[in-house]
């Protein structure tokens, strides 16, 4: 992604990504993201922020990974792991939607404290955040380990297992090697960190899924714009009455 495309605010738990260019925004990627099939992403809302294009993600019930997996025994952060493999496998199969687009930071995804329930951040933008596959699998890999290694049980083998399975050339999502090391339950399908997986590509549409009309904005942001500490800028949302909603 280039640089000054987007600017993040954080406004009280929440957070927004202001975009300098309308024209980056893709209407279609959006609407995906509101598909019933697209439940590992955080709710994003697009507002007009100052006449640019915000979009605002509602982090509510949930709490970034970086801080979850301290309230995690090991059992239980092995179960976070191995949901975070799986939603990322499920957004391989959505095919409208692209592994590129995610922001993967461990402070940017997300868990559900009270179902252990994964949601990423998606940007529907005409830019990637990762060059490619490799590039989002290390990067994947890199911000997992950083996790765990700051917990005081990191030297447990369980962890060392899956981080060498899923790092290992040519693992499989059908590899049951991963529900030995108690990261994944009976239900769930790990995704594979392989190289070779195909993504399907965005750029065919991307042309075409521009929007460069804000009517498209059905809500408008008011924010306190003081400095902001460890609870963030204080906001609210005003609700366009005059204006249909997507």
């Amino acid at each position: 992604m280039r640089d000054g495309m987007i600017t993040e605010e954080q406004c009280g738990e929440n957070f927004a990504y202001i975009l300098e260019d309308k024209t980056d925004f893709l209407i279609t990627e959006y609407k995906m993201m509101h598909g019933q099939e697209a439940d590992f992403l955080l709710k994003c809302v697009k507002m007009l922020y100052n006449g640019k294009t915000e979009l605002y993600y509602d982090t509510k019930s949930c709490l970034p990974l970086a801080i979850q997996s301290g309230a995690e025994d090991t059992e239980g952060m092995l179960s976070v792991l191995g949901n975070i493999l799986h939603e990322v496998r499920r957004v391989t199969e959505n095919g409208f939607l692209s592994l590129l687009k995610l922001d993967i930071s461990a402070d940017k995804i997300w868990v559900d404290p009270a179902t252990r329930k994964i949601r990423f951040v998606y940007l529907p933008v005409a830019e990637r955040l990762h060059k490619d596959v490799v590039e989002f699998e290390e990067h994947l890999r890199g911000e997992l380990k950083k996790t765990v290694e700051k917990r005081s049980d990191k030297d447990d083998k369980r962890f060392a297992d899956f981080f060498q399975i899923i790092g290992r050339p040519g693992y499989s999502s059908e590899d049951s090697d991963v529900e030995k090391c108690g990261s994944v339950d009976e239900t769930s399908t790990p995704y594979s960190l392989n190289r070779n997986e195909k993504v399907s590509s965005q750029r065919g549409d991307q042309t075409d899924s521009r929007q460069s009309d804000p009517s498209d904005c059905n809500e408008t942001r008011v924010c306190d714009r003081k400095e902001y500490g460890a609870s963030g800028r204080r906001c609210r949302i005003q609700q366009d009455d005059q204006q249909k909603a997507l």
